[in-house]
């Protein structure tokens, strides 16, 4: 489900494109031993995306050549290495987030922010210290961000 998603949100946009193939998903274990290790469980729709292919790279093409150009989504090792960071409880966003990505901008961070079964995505902006709600899913979250239309 996601891929084809993911893969029909580019067919719309011309010279980006995830990694392809798409990593293998993370299995039923590796999922629950990172919500252990998180304290919560993963939202709904996040869940079913690491299970389906465990993060997802884009990819831009540059004068005919693939250049990887960072994650849309991490994968479930770079999240929970996120959340154990120690910077996090200075620089990043409040504790009851779950972070998923960045922007590659000014320490830009996109996750879940504060009611994770809301399931709204927001952009938290570690210098100002505040947030902005981007979508009320993933998946308008990365259609929007593919597209564009989604800005920090």
């Amino acid at each position: 489900m996601w891929e084809e998603f993911v893969m029909a949100a580019y067919r719309r946009v011309k010279g980006r494109r995830p990694r392809s193939p798409f990593e293998v998903g993370a299995a039923e274990a590796h999922l629950l031993r990172a919500e252990q290790l998180l304290g919560a469980a993963f939202p709904r729709e996040l869940r079913t995306l690491l299970a389906e292919c465990n993060g997802i790279m884009e990819v831009m093409d540059i004068d005919g050549q693939p250049v990887q150009t960072g994650w849309l989504v991490w994968p479930v090792d770079a999240i929970v290495e996120e959340h154990s960071n120690p910077e996090r409880a200075t620089m990043g966003p409040p504790g009851n987030w779950l972070v998923f990505s960045n922007a590659g901008v000014d320490g830009v961070l996109f996750g879940y922010g504060g009611d994770r079964a809301a399931e709204q995505i927001c952009a938290w902006y570690p210098i100002e210290a505040r947030s902005q709600l981007l979508s009320t899913s993933l998946a308008g979250f990365l259609s929007g961000w593919i597209a564009g239309e989604a800005k920090v």
